[in-house]
């Protein structure tokens, strides 16, 4: 279809085509198209392509002659000693048949070879076929009609690793060795050559029946490797009888495609039915009896449904009717010929076979124009009868879906009425044929989805849009219209259980729904899906899959929200004393996800400084309930109050609840101050305290006084820190004040926290 496409014409689609089926792909309508010969018209011609079928003979190399393109191998012999006069090859069997005495070298004609006077006033014709050979003796006089060898005609026969099998009504199946059947013989039959004129002399006029030709079946018999026929002795002597008299029995390969001629008395199978096939009462010439034509095709594809199938037109060229004139007569005197289905054929098949339940149930149809050409001798024209099989052939893929075969039975409207007498041309592939239009591109279904999606099985919409791409396989198109694809979803789960189809789309496009807003939070839904052609009504497997819904209403806020020291610690009360502080809270609990990700809620947590957020870390994958915590990274001011935050997400793309928040105060120690020793006044040592922190009130200081008499002692002390940053601190006389100083501050309770020490520095007081 693809090529077709590309080149804008129909495209024969090789891969396909085999002997009795041509199938095209037509770029207009998207359609295939399936041209169904019941007999073989094309055979493969050694170089990847097709040939029109021959049975024409030709010379081969050894002196033999073979049919020109068969697709089974069919030789015949140039005479000579006796020995085989023809085989038929099929595959990886063959057979032949033997002529007991010598012959001579034969006339060859088109498909036939004669060998005249194999005995007195007796021929034989070897006849070949695409896929079968016949052998007939053609008795020209009633004296060459009482030889006892006419009366009993037997010939050798072989038929390597086969086996014969007896069938009912007389037929012979060759069977290998696993009972599968890989030839056939089927029923013998004779006619006379009443209504033609003397002296014929072509093979093929001698061999072809007439309307006035009467016929009977012929004995026949397989044993001790010899095929014996056993003509009517009532027929050869009758005197009504017109010699000459043609015996046929046939050997034939085993197809799917078959033809099957039935009457009153007799069957005839595939290449016997011979180059037409007549329908319905033969009341003109003795014996009388109804005639039923009956066609076995191979449908084109397997597992074809009824949908698929466009349209069936059932073709015949029909070549004779009685009347001499007028000629192309639509009246309804010479009753019309109906079609109906049936069951699959077979060369055992009798008159009473094809009757009753053998008929499938749908109706007969009738061709669109009810046509008699007229008499052959006199008119000479032909016209293509057509049955519109559409309708039936749609009811056969419902009803025998899995049947590998479809027949077409023939039969006259009237089989009483002697007008009705037809002939149909079997003579090349255009005639009968089957013509099935059929669409082989099926609806499939893929890439179900749904929108807004937090994840791949998540929405956070109660109405979310579900969509899916809507195919058809194998290459098929639209025809009807450009959009003839739709989409059929249904989803059930809490308070849903609904269908819903999209709009209309092309082949390889995107279907979708925006459901009602339906769906409840918190939830599961199963989605399925189908895809359905609008022109064939056929729908695709489902597709399936579930969603969840998870609204993005923000959860409630985390609870217990805490600071945790730089050990991990609690920090009690609302002051930390350390700078690199982690927080901590806990979930909000009940039922805020699903039982597939019972984790589904995050925490955000961070320090904010006024409005300014300063430092912030994560938590994610917490189930309800759940206690986390975290560091932000960063170091806090000390002497600063900060406020700590939380709060709570569902789900990766919802809203996150209100933030929860409290105060505190980081504080840090005062940072030692500079200390630098000044001139005393009097015997009180002074020393200059500065690069103080901001808020400190007060400093402490320790060291050494050294007296200029005496022995050194610890001194201590703690004074408010005066405004110019001087300390000054009494002594008893002369010496030396060696000291450091601490600074102290407030906490927020009122107690005055040291930092570090200073550096030391020294102040001589009186003279030493």
């Amino acid at each position: 279809m693809d090529l077709a496409r590309e080149t804008g014409a129909p495209v024969v689609v090789t891969a396909k085509t085999d002997e009795t089926t041509l199938i095209t792909a037509d770029p207009v309508t998207g359609n295939f198209t399936a041209e169904l010969s019941a007999r073989p018209v094309r055979v493969r011609d050694g170089n990847g392509g097709w040939r029109a079928a021959s049975a024409r003979l030709v010379k081969a190399p050894d002196g033999s002659w073979r049919t020109e393109a068969g697709v089974a191998e069919v030789t015949v012999s140039n005479g000579g000693a006796a020995g085989v006069v023809a085989s038929l090859r099929s595959d990886s069997v063959s057979a032949s048949v033997s002529w007991p005495d010598a012959l001579p070298v034969p006339v060859v004609e088109d498909t036939t070879a004669t060998y005249p006077e194999v005995y007195p006033g007796v021929d034989l014709v070897v006849r070949a076929d695409v896929d079968a050979v016949e052998t007939f003796l053609v008795v020209k006089t009633p004296s060459a009609g009482r030889n006892p060898k006419v009366r009993e005609w037997s010939m050798p026969i072989s038929t390597p690793g086969l086996t014969t099998k007896t069938l009912e009504n007389g037929v012979r199946s060759l069977v290998d060795g696993s009972g599968t059947a890989r030839m056939v013989i089927p029923p013998a039959v004779m006619w006379d050559s009443a209504g033609k004129t003397s002296n014929l002399t072509h093979a093929a006029d001698r061999l072809e029946e007439l309307a006035q030709t009467k016929s009977a079946p012929v004995g026949l018999k397989v044993a001790s490797n010899r095929l014996t026929a056993s003509p009517e002795d009532s027929f050869l002597d009758d005197p009504a009888t017109v010699y000459p008299v043609v015996i046929d029995p046939v050997l034939q390969s085993i197809d799917q495609t078959h033809v099957l001629r039935v009457t009153d008395d007799w069957s005839k199978w595939d290449s016997a039915v011979g180059s037409q096939g007549k329908i319905g009462y033969n009341g003109w010439t003795s014996p009388y009896y109804r005639s039923r034509m009956f066609y076995q095709f191979a449908w084109p594809a397997s597992g074809l449904l009824p949908q698929q199938v466009i349209q069936g037109q059932f073709q015949y060229k029909q070549v004779h009717s009685v009347q001499h004139s007028p000629c192309l007569s639509t009246s309804s005197t010479y009753p019309t010929v109906k079609a109906r289905l049936a069951n699959a054929i077979s060369s055992t098949d009798t008159w009473s076979d094809r009757t009753g339940t053998s008929w499938h149930d749908q109706a007969s149809v009738a061709p669109n124009t009810t046509m008699a050409v007229g008499h052959i001798d006199y008119c000479g024209k032909t016209y293509t009868e057509v049955w519109d099989l559409t309708s039936t052939l749609r009811t056969e893929r419902q009803n025998y879906a899995s049947r590998t075969t479809v027949t077409v039975g023939l039969y006259s409207a009237d089989e009483g009425n002697k007008n009705g007498w037809k002939y149909y041309s079997n003579s090349d592939g255009n005639s009968p044929k089957l013509l099935l239009t059929y669409q082989v591109g099926l609806p499939t279904i893929s890439g179900l989805g749904f929108s807004p999606a937090l994840d791949v099985s998540t929405t956070n919409s109660t109405a979310p849009t579900l969509s899916a791409t809507v195919s058809l396989s194998s290459g098929g198109m639209c025809v009807t219209t450009a959009a003839c694809l739709k989409a059929r979803f249904s989803v059930s789960g809490p308070g849903v259980s609904a269908t819903y189809e999209s709009a209309p789309v092309g082949n390889g496009s995107l279907a979708s729904v925006t459901l009602p807003s339906n769906l409840s939070d918190l939830s599961n839904y199963q989605i399925s899906v189908n895809a359905v052609s609008l022109d064939t009504g056929l729908v695709s497997p489902v597709s399936q899959r579930s969603i969840y819904v998870l609204l993005p209403t923000p959860p409630s806020a985390p609870s217990g929200v805490k600071l945790l020291d730089g050990a991990g610690n609690d920090v009690v009360g609302t002051v930390a004393y350390d700078t690199n502080l982690g927080i901590g809270a806990t979930m909000p609990s009940g039922a805020l996800c699903r039982a597939e990700a019972p984790s589904c809620l995050s925490a955000k947590l961070w320090f904010k400084d006024g409005q300014q957020e300063v430092a912030s870390c994560t938590l994610s994958g917490l189930p309800p309930g759940q206690y986390g915590q975290c560091r932000p990274p960063v170091a806090l001011s000390g002497g600063h109050n900060y406020e700590v935050c939380a709060a709570t997400l569902k789900g990766s793309n919802g809203t996150w609840s209100p933030a929860v928040c409290s105060t505190f105060n980081v504080f840090r120690t005062p940072e030692p101050p500079t200390l630098t020793g000044l001139d005393p006044e009097g015997l009180v040592a002074r020393f200059q305290v500065s690069d103080l922190d901001a808020g400190v009130t007060t400093v402490s200081w320790l060291g050494t006084w050294n007296p200029a008499s005496g022995e050194s002692e610890s001194v201590v002390g703690e004074v408010p820190m005066a405004e110019d940053g001087v300390l000054e601190i009494p002594v008893n006389g002369p010496g030396t004040l060696d000291i450091k100083v601490i600074a102290g501050r407030p906490d927020s309770g009122g107690k005055i926290v040291y930092g570090a020490e200073s550096d030391g520095a020294a102040c001589l007081v009186g003279e030493q």
